[in-house]
């Protein structure tokens, strides 16, 4: 007897029969297959087993487009339609669309200006009726527009209001301010963001969106009334940025029952902002450089993050201000020149930012929490009670005042602080096209110069990441590393190596390769060949230490810049 193996819904199933007897009586078969189906019945067999945890298939469509709401980019979110049909069918009825005339233009080089409009006007009208005629909602709108195409806005948004639109982006370049807001605007019920770049309310009797989260409102004429409007007719807005408006002066925001998150960005005229929001947790405030501005924010108790850019604050208002934020956890201070010793006792804080708070001269710190600092000046500020660190970024450059001659006092006081808070770390020096990696805290070594950058890291961090990290992001010519003999980095710094064609990421845009695909090559040197790179007296100290230095030239294509953070945009309104 031999075994016949044979495959039956999913499964695979044995039977013992004489191998000669392969055909069977059709009637037997379907009494074999009753047979079975009576015996399996409440049995799930493995495809039945991994349908059943295919969760993504079975997630509501307003859980999927939230989700693709997270993807920036049009074309990232439409991969996602390979998941699953559902997944397919959901992406046709969530649109992201962005018409930007100026690129437009720009892609019809051999045809009139008034021609390439209209041809973009059309393209507008086609798109937005197709859509209204196939019943397909529209997730997100953005237009960039010049002023010659204020006037179809108003039939625009109204045909993307009839498709159930969710979010709207309005930005009119060179904006006259004439242009008034469409009343019918207002009525957009389904409306959960708004964007407005250039443009005016005219009037705010029939200002209301009941269903909006997010509003950001840039170069507006914007004033008390219209807040108050909003508050009391839009109670769900969450995040509410003002940036570089006009019209407020004593600004009051209260009644939002929901708001989280406020920003303020060079607001024109601006003497006084009150907030009595109790649900906020994040508030982000930069004055104009010649205003002074008053802030009462005594009454937002729950405040986590907390970024200022003012240059009129005092260390008795900032001293106070902090005290009245027990919850916070995120602190960045800004060209802040007034400071000169703060004290900062809010014992949750897990961020610390200074930068470019050019008198600052003593930070008094007590926290019980691990703390990230990120510092920015030309000396290093005396820091001073408990910071425990978890990892550092400090960003040195001589102001016009200072000289050569004070490069030596402010390493002094560099190499002050690393010893006493940075025991156990990984210290990266960046100079000129240059890194060195200090796998040791004991003796750090700073080259003379004006301009110098340093990464504190934790010791235990995976020498690859490390690495990845840095030619990620850097892309430098030599990297130097000074360790201990029982250190993993210059093993893993041995093996990066040029690839011409490699497969490492699989990716295809430009914007997503991973380092590899622009390094064309990559060798050890001896640490001789290296001593151009900050002068003599580096090179002489490095020498000194030659039995723990380990040395790599790396050639990149001509097109790759040290320094250059592939693939990072930030707006002023979008800094936190």
């Amino acid at each position: 007897m031999d075994d016949l193996q044979t495959k039956h819904d999913g499964l695979t199933l044995f039977s013992r029969v004489p191998f000669s007897r392969r055909k069977r009586k059709r009637n037997d078969i379907e009494n074999i297959d009753g047979i079975r189906k009576k015996q399996n019945k409440g049995v799930k067999t493995v495809e039945q087993e991994i349908e059943s945890v295919d969760m993504i298939s079975e997630l509501p469509e307003s859980v999927i487009h939230h989700i693709l709401s997270f993807i920036r980019s049009a074309k990232e979110a439409a991969r996602t339609s390979i998941l699953s049909k559902k997944w397919r069918d959901a992406w046709k009825s969530f649109s992201i669309l962005t018409f930007d005339e100026q690129s437009f233009l720009k892609t019809e080089v051999d045809l009139g200006s008034d021609l390439r409009r209209q041809m973009f006007i059309n393209s507008i009208d086609n798109s937005l009726l197709s859509h209204l005629t196939r019943n397909f909602g529209i997730y997100k709108l953005v237009f960039r527009v010049t002023p010659k195409l204020i006037l179809y806005l108003n039939r625009w948004v109204g045909i993307a209001g009839a498709n159930g639109l969710g979010e709207l982006d309005i930005h009119v370049e060179k904006s006259p301010r004439h242009y008034i807001v469409p009343p019918f605007m207002n009525s957009i019920k389904t409306l959960t963001g708004l964007r407005l770049h250039g443009l005016k309310w005219s009037s705010f009797a029939a200002l209301e969106f009941n269903n909006l989260r997010k509003l950001y409102l840039r170069r507006l004429y914007v004033d008390q009334q219209m807040i108050e409007k909003l508050a009391s007719t839009s109670p769900l807005i969450m995040d509410l940025r003002i940036v570089e408006c006009r019209g407020l002066k004593n600004l009051q925001i209260s009644g939002f029952r929901k708001l989280e998150r406020v920003d303020m960005y060079q607001c024109h005229g601006l003497r006084r902002v009150e907030l009595q929001v109790t649900s906020l947790n994040t508030f982000w405030f930069c004055a104009k450089n010649s205003s002074r501005c008053k802030l009462n924010l005594e009454s937002c108790t729950s405040l986590k993050r907390l970024t200022l850019e003012n240059p009129s604050m005092t260390d008795t208002f900032l001293n106070k201000l902090l005290f009245s934020f027990p919850a916070l956890e995120k602190l960045i201070l800004s060209r802040c020149n007034k400071l000169k010793h703060i004290e900062i006792s809010n014992v949750k804080l897990r961020s610390l930012g200074l930068r470019s708070c050019n008198n600052l001269k003593m930070v008094d710190i007590g926290t019980v929490n691990p703390c990230s600092l990120d510092y920015k000046g030309h000396k290093m500020v005396f820091m001073l009670g408990q910071l425990c660190l978890k990892e550092a970024i400090f960003s040195f450059g001589l102001n016009e005042k200072d000289g050569a001659a004070d490069i030596p006092c402010r390493n002094l006081v560099i190499h002050s602080f690393l010893r006493y808070y940075c025991e156990g770390f990984t210290i990266i020096v960046w100079f000129h096209k240059n890194i060195i990696i200090h796998d040791e805290s004991k003796d750090i070594l700073l080259p003379p110069l004006p301009h110098l950058k340093l990464h504190v890291i934790k010791s235990s961090t995976d020498p690859k990441d490390l690495l990845d990290g840095l030619l990620t992001t850097w892309h430098p010519e030599r990297i130097i590393v000074v360790s201990s003999p029982s250190s993993d980095v210059p093993n893993a710094l041995r093996k990066i190596k040029g690839v011409a064609d490699p497969s490492c990421c699989g990716c295809n845009s430009s914007n997503r390769k991973c380092w590899c695909h622009f390094l064309e090559d990559a060798k050890i040197v001896n640490i001789a060949e290296t001593e151009g790179i900050s002068g003599q007296f580096y090179g002489l100290k490095l020498q000194n230490r030659i039995d723990q230095i380990t040395c790599m030239r790396l050639l990149w294509e001509p097109s790759v810049h040290f320094g250059k953070s592939i693939g990072f945009d930030s707006s002023p309104n979008e800094k936190q």
